[in-house]
Formats: C-alpha cells, structure tokens, sequence
C-alpha cells in the first residue's frame, strides 16, 4: 500500500472537504536570551509547542454555494470540533486565526480555503468565585450573636419589684401572639403546629426562664426562626420585620420600675425584629427570584430594615454586625440578580392573543413561544389566554 492510500478523507465537524496541502508545526517552546558582551545566546525551554495544522483544504462541483455555507458555519462555530486530519487521523482542534478563502474564474467551480488548526488543549484553569451565600450565613450568624448578648445585657427582672415580671410575661405573650398571628396569616401550616407549642411556653412563661435572659433570648429567637421553615419564609420574616409588624403600647416611665419594664419592652421587640430579618436574609440566599426588578426590589426592603434596626442598636457591636450583614445581603443578591431576565412593559394596540404577543416578542422559536404565552397570562392574570385586552400595560420578562 502506497503512502497515499493511507491518507484518510478529511473533514471538520462533519463536513468533508479535499485537501491540496497540510503542514504541521510542533516543537520545544525555547526563549533565547543574549547577554552583554556575550555571543552565544542562553536556551531556555518553557515546555512544547502546541501542535498546529495548517491546511489548504477545497470544495468544488456544481453546489459550491451551498457546500460553503456549510463549511463556513463549520469553522465559525466558537468551539472544538472533531477534526480528521488526511495524515494524523481524530483530534479534537479549534480554528485559532483567521480563515482565507479564495475563488478563482480560472478553476471555475473551485474554493479554496486555508485554516489554521490548533490541536484542543485541556480545560480551562480554575477561577475563583466568592461564596457570597456563605458570607450571608457568616454574618448573620455573627449578627445573631450579637442581638442576643445585647438582649441578654439589656433585659432584667430578676430582683425587681412584682410589677416588672407581670409586665414582662404580658408583653412577652403579646411579642410571641403577634409573631404566631402572622404565621397564620402567611397561611404557614407547615411551621404553624410547631410553633404553637412554642408560644404556650412563652406565653406563659415561668419566672425561671424569665429570670434567665439568655434562655428566654434563645427562645425567643429560636421561636421568631421557625418561620424559615415555611415555603415563603424569606418573605414571611422580612414582613414580620417591618416596624409596624411587632410593637408593643408604651407606658408612663414615672418610677424605677415602670422605666425597668420599659426598657424589658424595648428589648423583646427589638431582639424579635432583629430575629425576624437576621433569619430573613440568611434564608434569602436561597430565595429564587423571576427578574432583575423582583431581585432589587427584594434587596432594597431587606437592607432597609437592617438599617432601621441597627440604628436602634443599643451596642456598637449590634450596629456593626448587621451593617456588615447589609453589605453581604447586597452582594449576594447582585450576584445572583445579574443573569435574571428584566422586566419590561408592553402595551397591545389591540386586543389579542397571548400566543400572538409571545410571538411578536421572540420569533417563531417553538421551543420557548408556549411557555413565553402562558408565562404572559400568569404574570398579568389575564383572564382568557386567546383575549388579552388591547390598550393594557403588560408585565413581561427580557433577556439583555
């Protein structure tokens, strides 16, 4: 068998073509350095070359046009291809530099390309990315311990008058009879079992835990914490976190023990609140948002209430855990917002269908018009799919 007869067709990714010419270029990766007054130069050697094919490939017959455009969209895909080389048989290659291609009126019906070929190399060199969910746990757990040292510091009533205990054990039922009630509300029944034996004991709490603050902190954290659990819970306890959400009717301050119980007050509110939007955000990081908007919108409410209650913080501590807890809550919604469709509006000039809609939008792409039709009429709740009325603002997601 001659040296010819072993030559194999050539073709990329699938396409064939006849090749005219083929060279390859292999090697070591040497630098020379030339030193003063020196005449032989230094060799230093960086590895090897990687190996490259240069060939002078051509297509011909009556369809020349046709057999063109598939071979250009062949070499202008932006990714490895299977390449069969007519001498050094399968690889996988990528095109690296600019392909020519040539007709001349003298061969008629002949195309002649030269495309330079470099043999695949391996995956890409590993890159770094922040765990910005992991920095959200981080600084919420730092936050939690903070709101309960300050609680722990800041309730008392142990070796106080009678007055400042009953005072305690009613506004500490009224606290966790708000905070079941919005449970409730949020329809949560897969927390709602639980946390109901949580608020007997609280509700009723005996003097011994009322005289322990960092129990009764824990508790009561821990009772704010279970409406993670729910399937909104993100949502649930940032709402419970709202200023209006928890408080409890002031009272006159004219004696040491009505400004003791006061200040018992200000404390239980302000640690359920702190639970309610520390347990927020740290269960935010999971939380999976439709558009860029929705996102941003979410971020802005969660770092405004830190704000507010870090600014009723009654230690420095307090304060600088949940501001570095906004700054993480800031980054990771960024984050995780960036690759999320924008919302954008839409008005129909007249009244029709969501399918006629979704296809002004994207096309005729068969593959995401159904879905971006039904998507139209939940979004806007529209009530028949084949009506959406004209003159209306719709809500729709884009891709930017």
């Amino acid at each position: 068998m001659s040296f010819l007869d072993s030559l194999r067709p050539a073709s990329f990714r699938g396409v064939a073509f006849f090749v005219d010419d083929a060279a390859k270029e292999f090697g070591p990766r040497t630098v020379s350095h030339g030193m003063t007054l020196r005449t032989e130069p230094v060799h230093e050697f960086l590895g090897a070359l990687p190996e490259s094919f240069t060939i002078e490939a051509l297509l011909y017959g009556d369809d020349l046009d046709a057999q063109s455009r598939v071979f250009d969209a062949a070499l202008t895909e932006q990714a490895t291809g299977r390449l069969i080389h007519p001498l050094y048989g399968e690889l996988d290659a990528v095109v690296i530099g600019p392909v020519r291609s040539s007709l001349s009126t003298r061969e008629g019906r002949v195309l002649r390309y030269s495309i330079p070929f470099q043999r695949a190399g391996g995956d890409a060199s590993p890159t770094t990315r922040v765990d910005t969910a992991a920095r959200v746990g981080s600084a919420a757990a730092l936050a939690k311990t903070a709101v309960l040292d300050e609680f722990t510091n800041a309730f008392a009533v142990a070796g106080q008058h009678a007055l400042v205990l009953d005072a305690a054990r009613a506004s500490l039922a009224s606290v966790t009879s708000t905070v079941l009630g919005q449970f409730r509300g949020w329809a949560a029944t897969s927390i709602v079992a639980s946390a109901t034996a949580s608020f007997a004991r609280l509700a009723n709490a005996p003097e011994v835990l009322l005289a322990s603050p960092a129990n009764l902190a824990a508790e009561l954290y821990g009772f704010v914490q279970g409406g993670a659990a729910s399937a909104s819970g993100a949502n649930l306890l940032l709402s419970l976190a709202a200023p209006a959400a928890i408080s409890l009717p002031s009272s006159p301050v004219t004696t040491p023990a009505r400004v003791r119980a006061a200040g018992n007050d200000a404390a239980l509110v302000q640690l359920a609140r702190a639970a309610a939007i520390i347990e927020a955000v740290a269960a935010g990081t999971a939380e999976g948002w439709e558009s860029r908007e929705e996102a941003e919108a979410w971020r802005n409410d969660a770092g405004d209430l830190l704000a507010t209650i870090s600014e009723s913080a009654a230690t420095e501590t307090t304060w600088k855990r949940m501001a570095d807890l906004r700054a993480a809550v800031t980054r990771d919604v960024a984050v995780r917002a960036l690759p999320l469709p924008r919302l954008r509006t839409t008005v129909p000039a007249q009244t029709e269908s969501s399918l006629l809609i979704a296809y002004r939008l994207d096309g005729d792409d068969l593959t995401t018009i159904f879905d971006r039709a039904a998507e139209i009429v939940t979004r806007n709740r529209i009530r028949h799919p084949g009506f959406v009325p004209g003159g209306r603002a719709l809500e729709v997601l884009v891709d930017e």
